[in-house]
């Protein structure tokens, strides 16, 4: 049976003017700043309708834009991305006040910066604003997300050079936002941070090599355009057969041609002399995250009688924080203290000048503070310079990596998916195999089915309300906060459904899963379904209610005598037995579809889960991405 030719459209439309800023999830605060370089469409030439703004910005900064642009900006940001099945649209509403406060969240997180004064760190009136390397792999990861492709869609800055960092992303407690880690994710986030060789900055560094970030725009040249989704699977090597034909012949000449038009300087405005340096106060000093944290050699520090004492080989508590900043996707400099804490705590370095801070035994994120490898550490690193630090010898090395690797054989796909560590190392083998949806897919029903769960026992938690006969103040505005949560969660459930459907579900989606006709079919009718039933506009208004404090007395609050406690009539109401409220007649469509598609979309999840346990697994347990790290996995993460 066809799919029905009618296109499916979500809506998301979300207000944070009653929400404090510090609220705000970091994914959401993703969205938001990617929708607004999505939206404010950043140009390499500023445009210059006055003659006074041709004097004011005498020094040219590309992709930039006024703190004033971007304040008018994001009172009203909207987007619409529509594609052969699906569309969708995406809009904020954010007043001045909140729109500020949030581009100084973007500022602090190292997603902007200011071109015109590279150590500022405060936004004021007039200042000019740039999107940082970091600040553009968000974006790249958004545009991703929605499935915007092609070198004419997708906004110009991503074939820049600003697009340059591989950005390192952290997977996050789904309620509370908190990073979620574990021994290993810790060792391999220690790794990424010591980088592949010893990274030592001096004055006359040459630049870092830019990374080929150009699938970001091109054009994916196998899939359903090219006849992949006619092709039904009768097995899984057939599967994978047809996969890898389409991949051997989807190498057209006029591609190549296409990328060599994209002029794209192979040295990042970033780089420079003295912004690089640790020291500085430079607010954005990495702009790749393959090299590593920058060391310094021979670092002499003067000693307050006049003294000096060389250091040798280190770097600064100030420099690992920076770059957690700046190639993480964390999004505070307290985030950073902490994960940087995180490995301090595992001892896999020192500090150096202990002396010059007694007493203290927790991580310093200063640049006086200065560290280096202890042997744990040194036994993780992979530095291949000639003057690498003695740790094991080859006979210890080659033996210890023999008995730490035999365990990962064992390892099932559940192990791997409850560890932060392994399930990074998988997502980076599966972008390699070309076949990262099949992950992206499953955490998303995940965290649905997370989220509809908690709707369940609101629900039951609201009809437990109803059957209280005595309504007081305190009960009519529990039941109200009730109701208010079960219509924003219902609302969110459904626009994560549209989501995960526009993004990998309908046919012709950017990540189309290979699901049998039945599926997909059952799926497209319930999402249609839905779409109609559902409000056109879902607005989500999310306000954190400040409790009245009571009046103040002169009677003792906690010394009442009980004799005296009388009951207010007036304060409570006799009702009738429950009736369905103006509430449940609203929300009836949204549990209805949601009851609908959520036995469907389990069904997907179980169908990738033993796609990536029968195929992808055996491939990465076998691959070189494990060998990275010679240390067995803990079973569960913290």
């Amino acid at each position: 049976m066809s799919e029905p030719s009618k296109k499916v459209q979500g809506v998301v439309n979300k207000s944070f003017n009653a929400i404090p800023c510090g609220d705000i999830s970091v994914k959401d605060l993703k969205d938001i700043y990617s929708c607004l370089l999505y939206c404010l469409d950043l140009k390499a030439e500023r445009e210059r309708e006055h003659k006074l703004l041709k004097l004011a910005f005498k020094t040219y900064h590309p992709y930039s834009f006024s703190l004033e642009t971007g304040l008018a900006a994001m009172q009203k940001l909207r987007i619409h991305l529509e594609n052969t099945a699906t569309c969708i649209d995406i809009s904020y509403e954010i007043k001045a006040k909140t729109a500020r406060e949030l581009l100084q969240l973007f500022m602090n997180a190292r997603m902007l910066h200011s071109p015109e004064d590279k150590t500022r760190s405060k936004l004021k009136s007039g200042v000019l604003l740039q999107p940082t390397p970091k600040g553009v792999a968000i974006l790249s990861s958004f545009c991703s997300k929605y499935g915007i492709r092609g070198h004419n869609l997708v906004p110009d800055i991503l074939k820049s050079n600003l697009n340059s960092m591989e950005l390192i992303t952290f997977e996050r407690n789904s309620r509370t936002g908190a990073i979620v880690h574990s021994e290993y994710w810790n060792k391999v986030l220690f790794l990424h941070l010591m980088g592949p060789t010893k990274n030592f900055w001096s004055p006359n560094m040459p630049p870092d090599e830019l990374p080929d970030l150009s699938r970001s725009y091109i054009e994916e040249t196998f899939g359903t355009a090219n006849g992949f989704g006619s092709f039904e699977m009768t097995s899984q090597d057939s599967f994978y057969a047809f996969l890898n034909e389409k991949r051997a012949s989807a190498q057209p000449v006029e591609l190549e041609e296409q990328v060599e038009k994209i002029e794209k300087n192979p040295v990042s405005p970033f780089h420079h002399r003295f912004f690089t340096n640790p020291d500085s106060d430079s607010h954005v000093q990495y702009y790749v995250s393959s090299k590593g944290v920058r060391l310094f050699h021979n670092k002499i520090v003067e000693r307050p009688d006049g003294s000096k004492e060389n250091m040798g080989t280190c770097f600064t508590g100030k420099a690992v924080v920076q770059w957690l900043l700046d190639c993480t996707d964390v999004c505070s400099h307290g985030e950073a203290v902490r994960v940087a804490g995180l490995l301090w705590d595992m001892g896999l370095f020192y500090l150096l000048n202990g002396q010059d801070f007694p007493n203290v035994s927790k991580f310093i994120p200063r640049r006086n503070a200065y560290y280096f490898l202890t042997k744990e550490g040194s036994k993780l690193v992979h530095w291949t310079l000639p003057d690498r630090l003695p740790t094991l010898s080859d006979e210890e090395s080659e033996t210890e990596g023999q008995t730490q690797q035999s365990p990962t054989l064992q390892i099932s796909l559940k192990d791997v998916l409850e560890d932060p560590g392994m399930k990074y190392q998988f997502r980076t083998h599966l972008v390699d195999e070309f076949s990262v949806e099949n992950l992206e897919v499953y955490n998303d029903i995940q965290l649905l089915e997370k989220k509809f769960k908690v709707l369940k026992k609101l629900l039951k938690l609201k009809e437990r309300e109803k059957m209280f006969l005595l309504r007081t103040p305190l009960r009519a505005k529990r039941k109200a906060t009730i109701s208010a949560a079960v219509i924003k969660l219902s609302t969110d459930c459904l626009s994560d459904a549209f989501n995960i459907y526009t993004a990998y579900l309908a046919q012709g989606t950017p990540f189309e899963l290979n699901i049998n006709s039945r599926l997909r079919t059952d799926i497209s009718r319930k999402m249609v379904a839905s779409e109609q039933r559902a409000p056109k506009e879902v607005r989500i208004n999310t306000e954190i209610q400040v409790p009245t404090p009571p009046p103040k007395t002169d009677l003792p609050v906690n010394k009442k005598d009980p004799t005296q406690l009388t009951l207010d009539l007036q304060s409570i109401k006799f009702v009738d037995p429950p009736a369905p409220s103006p509430t449940d007649y609203s929300i009836a469509p949204v549990l209805e579809s949601l009851a609908g598609i959520m036995p469907l979309y389990e069904e997907v999840k179980r169908h990738v889960f033993e796609l990536m346990a029968k195929d992808s697994l055996p491939k990465f347990l076998e691959s070189d991405i494990l060998k990275e790290l010679p240390v067995s996995i803990t079973k569960q993460a913290r």
